[in-house]
């Protein structure tokens, strides 16, 4: 039983891990594409 509880916890952290990933992505690639508009 405890280790079922290990296996969601680990698979909640992954989750969360990749969802804050992504929006880290998302926040560079905006910030980017703003700064190439306002060089131009």
């Amino acid at each position: 039983m405890h280790d079922f509880q290990e296996k969601k916890l680990s698979l909640s952290t992954s989750c969360l891990m990749a969802k804050t990933f992504s929006l880290l992505i998302f926040v560079i690639h905006y910030r980017y594409e703003s700064l190439k508009t306002k060089s131009e």
